[in-house]
C-alpha cells in the first residue's frame, strides 16, 4: 500500500514539474530554410519552404498541441490567406498573423520570438 502511494506520488510530482517547466521555460521552436519539404516533418521545427529567405512559398509544422496534423501556411505575397515570416534584429523568429485552427483540434496560437504562446 505505502510502496503505491509513493510510486504515486513521485509521478503527480514528476507531471507537476513538467507542467511547470513547459510553462515558465517553453521550448524554443526552431526554423529551418529548405527547398522541398522533408517527409517527415519534426515537432518544434518550422521548415520554411522557398528559394532563399526573401523568397518563401510555404511555412510547414506540427500542430503543438499534439494532434499531430500538419500545417501548411502560405507565405506568397500576392495570395490570401496568407502569413508572414518576421526576423529580428536579435535573430528572433516569429510567423504573422496568428495561427487559428478552425477545424479538428481547433488550436489557436501565435509563433513570436521562437515561441509558442497560446490565445
Amino acid at each position: 500500500m505505502y510502496s503505491f502511494m509513493i510510486r504515486w506520488s513521485l509521478n503527480f510530482f514528476q507531471k507537476l514539474k513538467d507542467f511547470f517547466l513547459k510553462l515558465w521555460f517553453p521550448s524554443r521552436i526552431k526554423f529551418v530554410l529548405v527547398n522541398e519539404v522533408p517527409s517527415e516533418i519534426s515537432s518544434r521545427v518550422v521548415y520554411l519552404e522557398g528559394v532563399d529567405i526573401k523568397d518563401l512559398w510555404f511555412a510547414y509544422l506540427k500542430c503543438p498541441c499534439g494532434c499531430k496534423d500538419t500545417i501548411m501556411l502560405n507565405l506568397i505575397p500576392d495570395t490570401k490567406p496568407r502569413w508572414e515570416y518576421v526576423l529580428s534584429n536579435l535573430n528572433n523568429e516569429s510567423l504573422i498573423p496568428s495561427i487559428n485552427r478552425k477545424f479538428k483540434c481547433k488550436s489557436h496560437f501565435w509563433i513570436k520570438n521562437n515561441k509558442i504562446i497560446w490565445t
